[in-house]
């Protein structure tokens, strides 16, 4: 499950670092190529749970003048590999009032009180996720997989279904295939995870 979180962070982090502009003792190339390997850095840190490494990261941006959305998400993440769930968290809840996309905090909100073994707040945040946008599919898998843990199969096919629709609808296959096939194990007498599987099978044989 972390590891699905940190993947969905390295995309967010790509998708949403803008670069300001340049100011006059360096020219925008030379700026652009620093901040480049800074966020190339805190990648490489983020990817091996480097708390420490990735927080110097996140300063250097700032001290470029970076404008990073969601910077208050790379943050916790960098805390939460030190072991700080309890300011992780609240370093989250402070910024969602003021976040474009407070899902993906509630996301990691969700992944945090799991690390703290706190399972009603980790389905509180995540269902907070859904209510700020409910086609996102990462909580309905999160939401899944506690539910088989608990072995509250019903539930879980069900948020799993609701991820699986999601991904066919935006094209990740891949992640359809997976998922539908894990849900089957659970129920395999559910017919609309069968014809996701199938789909899923008939755009491999394609390719």
């Amino acid at each position: 499950m972390r590891t699905n979180t940190l993947k969905s962070l390295i995309i967010a982090l790509l998708a949403c670092t803008l670069f300001i502009s340049c100011n006059k003792e360096k020219t925008s190339t030379e700026k652009d190529v620093l901040i480049q390997e800074m966020i190339d850095t805190l990648l490489f840190h983020q990817e091996r749970y480097d708390g420490d490494a990735m927080l110097t990261s996140l300063d250097s941006l700032k001290s470029l003048g970076v404008d990073v959305n969601n910077m208050a998400l790379l943050y916790a993440t960098a805390y939460g590999f030190k072991g700080e769930y309890d300011y992780a968290i609240q370093l989250l809840k402070n910024s969602i009032s003021s976040s474009e996309q407070p899902q993906l905090l509630y996301q990691e909100i969700g992944s945090l009180f799991l690390l703290k073994g706190d399972i009603v707040e980790a389905i509180n945040a995540y269902n907070e996720a859904l209510k700020c946008n409910p086609y996102y599919a990462r909580p309905y898998i999160c939401l899944a997989e506690i539910f088989e843990k608990q072995s509250k199969n019903e539930l879980a096919v069900s948020h799993y279904l609701n991820a699986v629709r999601l991904f066919y609808e935006n094209g990740f296959y891949e992640e359809m295939g997976y998922y539908a096939n894990r849900a089957l194990l659970l129920d395999s007498t559910n017919i609309e995870l069968g014809n996701y599987l199938m789909l899923y099978h008939s755009a491999e044989n394609e390719y």
